[in-house]
């Protein structure tokens, strides 16, 4: 009976923690601007819903997680096109994260862990965040907890840490599960595989235990085979030469956008796990590894493994990294925080049972050391920071990304277009999303040779995305403006406009002295310029533009941008510029 009344409490917890998790991934979803890479995946279901197959409008092929875009378009089928819809997948998914990392948890022995690491799920705003954006990364962690919750109950078996034998047609139903979420994780991308990895370490660390306690090694031999065959394994891959070279791309290789910034540094996730909005998981976590260490926990050191190994692979093999590449383990990072909590909690129940507190029953000593423990987590700016998130407006962190205001922006310019006006932006293929028009490219990083290019004669004469003609020198933006027909209205997200490898700096200098400023976002995001000066609309009029009265929260249905040839954009082939129209390529 106590069994079943437990059972209802943990229940009852995970309804409370999955209404709260859905209102903060749901509430307000579509009031802030796309984020750069949403827009890649709105274009492709846009594509998708009326049977066409995904081409950005510069023609160039855009099916990367293409099965992410196909929910996408599922939802625009149900609740039609805009922000909000756009974002429902990641979302949905998100809140499945929250019940998922319970059963995940759950099979490391302890249900007050694993409800507390639902918990931290629940208002994490790194979670809350990546569920709020048009991108395929809470699939993925979907489908990673799923094939672990799968695959590990049946490891256990195997390694025979858990001496209970599975049923066969129970072990039937994990392997097939399993097999599905690798499946639907693969299809969103290829960090899946990394769960292979994951899993080969931590046998490692197992054999290294058992041979620590009993003072000499013992495999068995499908233990002995798999070690051998990962080492056989690396061996291949560092001394066959095609092989060689694969891995060496793979981990040299860089995008342009990466160069510069926090991305190259190797101390990036150790900054990212620490900063201050992120306290005090790390410190609980680190608890969380003391205790699994202090313990010989068999079961935990997998979560250990799992969330520091790619970590570790990361930060000393790949040559960039972003906090979405840990994204799909961040739960058992949280779970190793929970533990941490639960342990702390125990330490001082018993330190309570030994003074003036004992004579208190055991329960009642426990869960008042829990609440003492966990209970001015609402008080950190980690906990506030997520209850805040789906209060942005249409620009802000969103506890992953950050949005730029490009709605204030494209209503200000929209409502001053006239007949000849041409449009140059940072960002083209957004604009396009908002305008249905963009002629010109600022983005030096968006003509590069090392994007996937079908055509390679188009490398750095046009936008890999939008096919708005390249602007990539001071010379060719003066060829722009002296053969104007109309006003060139400039749209430039500060952060690229700043930066030296995306915008040259003689060209940003060129415009912030010569050009008006138009229109300042006050979230101070994105800025409008304006050629020739005179008479290029009312700054004033910014703060009134700001804002649609008939947006709602769901979002705002774009213009639409024919695929494979935008307004002005160059077609296949098309290599002679004319700058008074805007078609074609620069010389």
């Amino acid at each position: 009976m106590k069994w079943n009344a437990e059972r209802r409490g943990v229940a009852l917890a995970l309804v409370v923690l999955v209404a709260a998790g859905t209102y903060l991934r749901f509430h307000g979803l579509g009031r802030p601007s796309l984020w750069v890479d949403e827009v890649n995946h709105v274009l492709a279901a846009r594509d998708l819903v009326v049977g066409r197959s995904p081409v950005f409008p510069s023609g160039e092929p855009n099916d990367r997680a293409i099965l992410y875009s196909k929910l996408v378009a599922l939802s625009f089928r149900l609740f039609g096109e805009g922000e909000g819809p756009a974002r429902v997948p990641s979302a949905v998914f998100g809140v499945l994260a929250i019940p998922l990392t319970y059963l995940v948890g759950s099979l490391f022995g302890s249900r007050r862990i694993a409800l507390l690491a639902a918990f931290l799920v629940t208002f994490s705003h790194f979670e809350i965040g990546w569920s709020r954006l048009c991108r395929m990364y809470t699939v993925f962690q979907v489908a990673f907890l799923l094939a672990v919750w799968a695959f590990l109950p049946l490891f256990w078996e195997v390694v025979r840490i858990d001496r209970r034998s599975i049923p066969k047609g129970v072990r039937a139903a994990r392997v097939a599960v399993g097999l599905v979420a690798l499946a639907l994780g693969t299809a969103v991308h290829i960090l899946t595989t990394e769960i292979v990895a994951i899993l080969y370490v931590y046998l490692l660390v197992l054999v290294g235990l058992e041979s620590l306690q009993n003072r000499r090694v013992k495999l068995a031999l499908w233990q002995a085979a798999v070690l051998v065959g990962g080492i056989v394994g690396l061996v291949v891959g560092v001394l066959v030469p095609p092989a060689r070279e694969r891995l060496l791309w793979v981990l040299q290789y860089k995008p342009a956008w990466a160069g510069w910034g926090m991305a190259v540094d190797s101390h990036y996730y150790f900054w990212f796990l620490s900063e201050s909005k992120r306290w005090p998981l790390l410190s609980f976590f680190l608890i969380g590894i003391l205790s699994v260490v202090a313990r010989n926990d068999r079961k935990g050191w997998f979560w250990v493994v799992a969330f520091l190994l790619p970590v570790g692979l990361h930060t000393f093999l790949f040559s960039y990294r972003l906090s979405n590449y840990i994204f799909h383990v961040f739960p058992f990072f949280l779970m190793g925080a929970a533990t941490g909590f639960v342990r702390v909690a125990e330490w001082l129940a018993a330190e309570m049972a030994q003074s003036s507190w004992r004579h208190l029953r055991r329960a009642s000593l426990e869960r008042l050391a829990l609440i003492l423990t966990i209970g001015w987590l609402p008080l950190t700016v980690w906990f506030r920071y997520g209850i805040k998130v789906s209060q942005i407006g249409e620009a802000g962190d969103n506890g992953a990304e950050g949005h730029n205001n490009w709605k204030g922006a494209t209503r200000f310019v929209q409502q001053h277009l006239r007949q000849g006006d041409r449009i140059m932006s940072t960002l083209p293929l957004t604009v396009q999303y908002y305008l249905g028009r963009c002629e010109y490219n600022l983005n030096l990083a968006n003509a590069r040779g090392d994007l996937e290019w079908t055509d390679t004669s188009r490398v750095g004469k046009i936008d890999f995305y939008s096919g708005a003609a390249n602007v990539g020198s001071l010379g060719q933006l003066c060829a722009v403006l002296d053969s104007l027909p109309g006003h060139l209205w400039v749209i430039v997200d500060r952060y690229r406009f700043s930066k030296a490898g995306y915008v040259p700096p003689d060209i940003a200098s060129f415009v912030r002295q010569n050009f008006r400023s138009a229109w300042q976002d006050p979230y101070e995001t994105v800025d409008v310029y304006c050629w020739p000066p005179e008479d290029c609309g009312n700054s004033s009029t910014a703060l009134s533009t700001l804002r649609d009265p008939k947006a709602t929260p769901w979002g705002e249905k774009a213009a639409v941008v024919s695929p494979g040839r935008p307004s002005g954009a160059p077609a296949r082939g098309e290599m002679a510029w004319d700058p008074r129209n805007g078609t074609g390529v620069l010389p």
